[in-house]
């Protein structure tokens, strides 16, 4: 079978180190949206495929982390505004919060938790900013 080349398949390749590099950070960005891991884990998804339809689009201006973190946030932002979102249990703690890619000490559980008790705003501003 002859290999696929083209514009097609470079595009796959590039979702396709977008998907290495960014998954789980954006898991945990959804999910401190979502407080659900389903709903975050749907909301990675989508943004991946909206990413992937999107991708002509990209012009570089920016880090490409940059553009799925603020499709991520958009696409969380959609999901909330569903009404049947009003009605799911977004209790959160912390060994419900995807696997970070190192270690976490006490300090970081203590800060997690007050990260997650901030009115969304705030919490918004601090998970965008750090």
């Amino acid at each position: 079978m002859p290999v696929v080349t083209g514009p097609d398949n470079e595009k796959t390749r590039l979702l396709e180190r977008w998907i290495n590099e960014h998954q789980t950070p954006l898991l945990r960005v959804c999910y401190l949206y979502l407080r659900d891991r389903q709903l975050a884990e749907d909301a990675v998804q989508e943004t991946f495929l909206k990413a992937y339809r999107a991708m002509d689009t990209f012009r570089g201006d920016a880090d490409a982390k940059t553009w799925l973190t603020r499709i991520a946030v958009h696409t969380c932002l959609d999901m909330r505004r569903g009404s049947w979102f009003r009605h799911v249990d977004r209790r959160v703690s912390l060994d419900m919060l995807p696997e970070p890619a190192f270690e976490a000490t006490e300090d970081d559980r203590e800060l997690t938790l007050a990260v997650l008790s901030l009115p969304d705003k705030l919490r918004e501003a601090v998970v965008l900013y750090y």
